[in-house]
């Protein structure tokens, strides 16, 4: 697959965290941030990448921390992620974007937008989870519990292959999936500050319950909701079919 992106490039973090990301495309595109999801790295998103430096979008894709080349935590409250996120764009000056997260980085980039609307001009969300709104929400939420299903049924020697692979640490795991099984009333009430057209695309053979995402459509002002045929990772099993929804979202 050819590399549309840069070499990694470097920041660090407000607690002192090493940050890698790459870029790509024209440096007055309007500029699109690419978070991937848990146990990935910026890598993920070369295709998507490609495709939107061909339409003269100016790219970043950052490695979370914890995963690839970004550095390791002592500890991965989800509130780190999203000022990782803002780090990023205070360093690089950009004063707004357009948001693109598959599941945790979907997760983040929801809680970005909710803290700095101004600074997101449109927000792509791809089947991201949906911690439980309140106690009584808890019983019905499947998608913690069902990601603990999937990664337990990968077995140990492969989700240490991954880990290897995409250099993910794996302490990770257990804190940030407690916290999206944790009630947040207060995140789900911050969705509405969120003034920027949001897509939100589930994908219909994910692990996550598809059926949550009319409660995060209700939560977002300006959100539409597209369910594409395919598994949780849309964008690269998929290509075609996200970036068919994608580019015209983003392009408008």
């Amino acid at each position: 697959m050819p590399r549309h992106l840069s070499r990694y490039q470097y920041l660090r973090a407000a607690d002192g965290c090493l940050l890698a990301y790459r870029s790509g495309g024209p440096a007055d595109g309007v500029p699109v941030i690419l978070l991937h999801g848990m146990a990935g790295r910026s890598d993920t998103w070369d295709a998507v990448a490609g495709a939107l430096i061909a339409v003269g979008r100016r790219v970043i894709a950052l490695d979370l921390r914890g995963h690839g080349h970004s550095g390791r935590a002592a500890s991965y409250p989800l509130s780190d992620f999203r000022t990782d996120v803002t780090t990023l764009l205070d360093q690089l000056q950009l004063a707004q974007v357009d948001l693109v997260g598959h599941s945790l980085g979907g997760f983040i980039a929801l809680s970005v937008a909710a803290q700095q609307p101004i600074r997101v001009r449109r927000l792509l969300i791809e089947d991201a989870p949906t911690p439980p709104c309140d106690k009584s929400d808890t019983g019905r939420i499947q998608c913690p519990p069902s990601m603990r299903r999937l990664l337990a049924s990968m077995g140990v020697r492969r989700m240490l292959a991954i880990a290897f692979t995409n250099r993910f640490d794996l302490r990770m795991r257990k804190p940030v999936l407690a916290a999206l099984s944790t009630p947040t009333p207060a995140w789900w009430a911050s969705l509405a500050n969120i003034c920027a057209p949001t897509l939100l695309l589930g994908a219909a053979q994910s692990h996550l319950a598809a059926e949550r995402l009319p409660l995060l459509v209700n939560a977002i002002t300006h959100a539409t909701l597209r369910l594409l045929a395919g598994g949780h990772r849309l964008h690269t099993e998929q290509p075609a079919a996200f970036l068919d929804a994608a580019l015209p979202f983003l392009g408008d």
